[in-house]
């Protein structure tokens, strides 16, 4: 069944009047949400104390990422990672707080009630390890594959030994460190990052990668992030870089796919030539089978 001109002229209207027109409209929002956010940005990033300063920033990421859909949010994004990468120990942090924590839960020191508590702390800590798929770095990297080998929650217990589904929202130490080596942006990763990760593989994934980290860690093979010529090993960079070499990877490896996005403020123009253009090729259908009959 065709569809009529008549119709087709209806949905073009409705994207000229509606959808595009509030896009635009989104835009300047974003440009006034913009400046709202950056002053109490710039307060965080003056904080003195680093580790105060790591945690107020590290909860920027939660605004924006995984996926920052337009300019303002990518500057956003962008000024938040640099800032946190710009912090030594922006990594190692999340790491010794998340061990200490996990220390002070399998202590028999403290009661149910402040059990339940570093619990929830932890379970909050456990999230940070999303945030090392957000900066590409040597520290993030150590601290992805310090997790990568974290069997804690395979077989489907808490960290008190509580039954738990895997697939019900449970955290698990090792498939969230899987998630942040996929989203680093590791040139030649030892997956294929457009397959589909389902229960089915995700321990597959793990496995990958965490063969190819204790590959790094022991000294027999390096690593480079996408759009550096820089060379890792465990502890950093490995050799000076090449002429010519980027200062490091600015852009970051949206979702499944290894291609990296990054937002076109032209997209919405060409959005509207391209509806516009439609239209008139509609209405000059319509008027044309008009004449035929």
């Amino acid at each position: 069944m065709s569809t009529s001109p008549g119709f087709t002229i209806a949905i073009f209207w409705i994207v000229l009047t509606t959808i595009l027109p509030a896009r635009v409209a989104g835009t300047v929002r974003n440009a006034d949400w913009l400046a709202q956010k950056m002053v109490q940005f710039e307060q965080d990033r003056l904080i003195e104390d680093p580790e105060k300063r790591i945690e107020a920033l590290a909860s920027w990421l939660s605004v924006v990422a995984p996926r920052p859909v337009d300019e303002y949010e990518w500057t956003l994004y962008r000024k938040t990672q640099d800032a946190l990468l710009s912090i030594p120990g922006h990594a190692s942090y999340y790491t010794n707080k998340i061990e200490s924590l996990r220390s002070k839960i399998k202590s028999e020191l403290y009661d149910e009630d402040e059990q339940g508590n570093y619990i929830r702390e932890y379970r909050d800590h456990q999230g940070a390890i999303n945030i090392f798929g957000d900066l590409p770095s040597a520290e993030s990297v150590a601290a992805l594959g310090h997790f990568i080998n974290d069997s804690e929650g395979r077989d489907g217990k808490t960290i008190i030994g509580t039954e738990h589904k895997i697939d019900d929202g449970f955290q698990v130490n090792c498939l969230l460190a899987m998630a942040g080596f996929n989203r680093i942006g590791i040139e030649k990763p030892p997956v294929n990052l457009k397959q589909a990760i389902t229960t089915d593989n995700m321990f597959e994934y793990v496995e990958h990668w965490k063969d190819w980290w204790n590959e790094v860690k022991a000294g027999k093979r390096t690593y480079r992030f996408i759009g550096s010529a820089i060379e890792y090993g465990p502890d950093g960079p490995v050799a000076p870089p090449t002429s010519g070499v980027l200062n490091g990877p600015k852009k970051r490896n949206l979702g499944a796919g290894s291609a990296v996005v990054l937002y076109n403020p032209l997209l919405p123009l060409v959005g509207l030539v391209a509806a516009c253009a439609l239209l008139a090729a509609a209405v000059w259908y319509f008027i044309k089978s008009r004449k035929s009959a």
